[in-house]
């Protein structure tokens, strides 16, 4: 620590040293004492100290295991989005199923109908509006000869 005050001590007002790494502050900066503080981090050193990693690994982050962690996590991700995928073709496949219903029953309904009106009596009535009157006489067959032909 005697060291580190002689290094402050030899620098011009405005900066500080961190180890060998010479920094430049504003007035305000070492007036508060936050240029101690503003200390850059590394993104391990912010997982570190986000996630108490020491706790459960003892020493800290194991480079050699994050390629194998990012591929984990990227399968989670991908069974996330297929999982997502499904609820909406499921989704859709209901949808369909209720219109398939529906048009089930608007088929049979305009089947009976049909059925209804293609009957000899509803037919009799409809034409006897328009002046048409039901033969008495079986239809018979006419035959033509080729002479007269």
């Amino acid at each position: 620590m005697g060291n580190e005050l002689k290094n402050e001590e030899k620098l011009p007002k405005g900066m500080m040293s961190y180890g060998n790494e010479e920094r430049l502050f504003d007035d305000d900066e070492l007036e508060s004492g936050e240029g101690e503080e503003k200390k850059r981090k590394g993104l391990f050193s912010f997982l570190t100290s986000f996630f108490d990693v020491e706790k459960f690994l003892g020493v800290g982050v194991p480079v050699r295991f994050l390629p194998y962690v990012f591929y984990v996590l990227i399968l989670g991700i991908i069974h996330i989005a297929g999982l997502h995928y499904l609820d909406r073709i499921k989704k859709d496949q209901v949808k369909l199923k209720s219109q398939v219903e529906e048009l089930r029953a608007d088929y049979t309904t305009l089947k009976a109908s049909y059925m209804y009106k293609s009957k000899k009596s509803q037919v009799r009535k409809r034409v006897t509006k328009l002046g048409l009157i039901e033969g008495s006489r079986p239809p018979y067959k006419i035959v033509v000869e080729k002479s007269e032909h």
